[in-house]
């Protein structure tokens, strides 16, 4: 996510809020990443990345009588 450049700011000097900081803890526990990159005056990117494993086909077994 990015947004149009107006309102960038230092990443080290913002204090996150509680909505963050739960944002962070759910990606965390799912072994996925956040990242913020901003700078004053400039482009703010959020990132997240989140590992995903392919589907197992389901076997069918039937039960014999």
């Amino acid at each position: 996510m990015q947004n149009a450049g107006r309102a960038g700011s230092e990443v080290s000097a913002t204090v996150l809020g509680h909505g963050f900081v739960h944002t962070q803890d759910r990606i965390g526990a799912v072994n996925g990443e956040l990242s913020v990159e901003s700078d004053p005056g400039s482009v703010t990117t959020v990132r997240v990345g989140i590992p995903v494993q392919p589907l197992q086909r389901a076997t069918l077994t039937t039960a014999q009588t």
